[in-house]
């Protein structure tokens, strides 16, 4: 091992834009990372009332700027609405951007115009030029008792 054993070898994570690089200086070397998919760190519904709620997220842009949506499916005819060839129907009921960065973000959308009684799926997808994320569906269903069909 001999004198070269005090020497201690750091890496440090570098954020540059897209680019993967190695240096080495004197004893150390530091990598960059490439910038990644965006992050979503957390995705809540709170407020939930018979005609709205409230979708809460945190997204991380990784390192580069990022656009957002959030999504609502839904079945139009829940609770024996009669006969129905509608089957689930996806809707994007918000979107933004976040610029880039290497920390979370807090972005909301309050969702209005639902229907009492009926149960929806929600999530938001987030993608940068590195890629793309979905956060879990989560399901919910609107305060009051059931209607005669769930559109929005």
């Amino acid at each position: 091992m001999g004198s070269r054993d005090h020497l201690v070898r750091r890496a440090y994570r570098l954020v540059a834009a897209g680019a993967l690089c190695a240096c080495v200086l004197g004893a150390g070397a530091y990598v960059a990372d490439a910038a990644s998919p965006p992050l979503i760190e957390r995705f809540t519904i709170t407020r939930v009332t018979e005609t709205a709620a409230t979708l809460k997220a945190v997204v991380d842009p990784e390192g580069a700027s990022t656009k957002y949506a959030f999504w609502v499916e839904y079945r139009p005819c829940q609770h024996g609405a009669g006969e129905c060839a509608l089957g689930p129907q996806t809707e994007q009921v918000g979107h933004g951007e976040v610029a880039a960065g290497s920390a979370g973000v807090a972005v909301h959308r309050v969702v209005g115009k639902l229907r009492h009684g009926c149960e929806y799926t929600f999530w938001i997808s987030a993608v940068n030029t590195f890629g793309e994320s979905e956060s879990a569906r989560r399901a919910v269903t609107t305060a009051g008792t059931e209607g005669l069909g769930c559109l929005r």
